[in-house]
């Protein structure tokens, strides 16, 4: 474990080469929301050959010597490790060579009803499944680049930078189309969600979570950027004025981020979205607060600074949500949802320890579906919980694993806020993102959508990257002598 406060660390060199792995981490992140969220396998290949691209070069100039090792790799093998073993099980799930005693029994019944001797599977659909791994392997890659890649602060700033310029553009162009009729999706028509912006997502409630997430970004170094003007010995009033200034001035393209993804989060109109978006906010500004010795009436006067803008905000794009905030939407929406989570558990109960397969949901929940009076009519390929539909397709043992995997990483940077004195904000982007995802997760299946994983998985290897103070050595270095600098923390 690494300890706080040691002696001053030997500033890690980024040289060429991992300066281009970074870049590719950063084109990925650029791309990855451009083709539909990158919702289609096509789109999931390349993107994954990038990353490899990007892993593989990573691992070259280590062994040349060009990069370096992080110093904190060894405190996060155990949430690699478990991700790696639910990794291993999918692709367990896929292999033909599975004995028919555990292979699922679809295969052994279709073998007897075509009188032809068929490959037994444990996943009742292997092309979903090895497709399913494909994922799971992108977003592990894509968390060791920005893990390995972003050990400096300046670089960890630059990494999220990125994110909130991006979500801005993305956010103006989902405005743009959405002022000009919101009739297309990139360069297809728009056939569903036509009152509610999307972006260049198809689903409302996904782009709201993509759009959260540049949303903490994009605050965070708001706030990080402000935080001399907190300091200043002023009077309120003047205080205000100079923060005012600086927001419209200096300050004005990262307000413009702020704003501009606000506003298209509210006019997405996801009443999940944009609820789970706002308690990860809230949390990432107490955090920031928590910093600072602010007397009662500076904390009064941010609370009503916050109200006004946010009721600005939704008076300027809360319409469509105020409709969706209707009782008869919710409570439709609430049956819905409550019919498909106990149609998830039944399936889950028939096989709670192998699962169906990674990927395999919309193959296996149609036979379980009830043709009752009352029972939704809507045809669905997702559990719009993701919970439930990793257990149901890697089992819960695997399910589990995964969750675990993923919580261990937000606890080492909720270790971060505390362990590091400066930059405390990087480390709490991962315990509010992941408070973000948690909460929409258990309503949609935002995290199912490629482009918003590799964001989430981005900010998680950040956000850990970030969690130790600048004081430990670094694991590998380029040259036997190098020469000691300040600290980054």
């Amino acid at each position: 474990m690494l300890k706080k406060d040691s002696k001053p660390m030997l500033a890690p060199r980024h040289g060429r080469n991992e300066r281009g792995t970074f870049r590719a981490l950063i084109c990925i992140l650029t791309v990855a929301p451009l083709p539909l969220g990158s919702n289609s396998p096509l789109s999931v290949a390349l993107i994954a050959l990038v990353a490899g691209i990007a892993l593989v070069f990573w691992a070259v100039s280590l062994g040349f010597g060009k990069a370096s090792v992080h110093a904190a790799t060894k405190a996060i093998k155990w949430p690699v490790l478990i991700y790696l073993i639910v990794c291993l099980w999918a692709l367990i799930q896929w292999s033909p060579l599975t004995p028919s005693l555990f292979a699922d029994p679809i295969w052994r019944s279709t073998s007897e009803l075509l009188s032809i001797p068929l490959q037994s599977h444990i996943s009742v659909n292997p092309d979903a499944t090895i497709a399913g791994l494909v994922n799971l392997l992108l977003y592990g890659s894509v968390f060791w680049l920005a893990f390995q890649t972003t050990q400096s602060s300046d670089r960890a700033w630059a990494a999220i930078r990125a994110i909130a310029y991006i979500g801005c553009a993305y956010a103006i162009y989902g405005i743009v189309i959405y002022v000009v009729g919101n009739e297309w999706v990139v360069i297809y028509p728009k056939t569903s969600y036509l009152d509610s912006l999307t972006s260049t997502f198809v689903n409302r409630n996904s782009y709201a979570t993509y759009a959260g997430l540049t949303l903490l970004c994009s605050t965070a170094l708001l706030l990080d950027h402000m935080k001399p003007y907190f300091a200043l010995k002023h009077p309120i009033r003047a205080k205000l004025v100079i923060l005012v200034e600086e927001l419209v001035s200096k300050s004005a393209l990262k307000t413009l981020a702020v704003l501009s993804i606000a506003i298209s989060l509210l006019l997405s109109a996801s009443r999940a979205g944009i609820f789970s978006s706002g308690v990860g906010l809230i949390v990432l500004i107490l955090i920031f607060l928590s910093q600072k010795r602010l007397e009662v009436r500076h904390l009064i006067c941010a609370a009503l600074v916050s109200a006004i803008l946010a009721s600005t905000l939704f008076a300027v794009s809360g319409n469509s949500l105020s409709k969706r905030m209707s009782s008869d939407d919710v409570d439709t929406s609430f049956a819905f949802r409550n019919y498909m989570y106990g149609l998830t558990w039944d399936a889950i109960k028939a096989s709670p320890l192998k699962g169906t397969g990674l990927g395999t949901y919309a193959d296996v929940i149609p036979a379980y579906k009830e043709d009752r009076p009352g029972a939704p009519t809507q045809r669905w390929d997702k559990a719009h919980n993701t919970y439930l539909e990793n257990a149901l397709e890697l089992g819960l043992p695997a399910a589990t694993m995964l969750n675990l995997s993923i919580f261990m990483v937000a606890l080492i940077a909720a270790g971060g806020i505390s362990r590091r004195r400066r930059d405390k904000l990087i480390p709490a982007l991962g315990v509010c993102a992941t408070v973000l995802v948690a909460l929409h997760s258990l309503v949609d299946f935002s995290l199912q959508i490629p482009a918003v994983a590799i964001l989430y998985a981005c900010i998680m290897g950040v956000a850990a990257s970030q969690s130790w103070s600048a004081t430990a050595s670094i694991a590998s270095q380029p040259e036997a002598a190098p020469t000691p600098c300040a600290t980054t923390d």
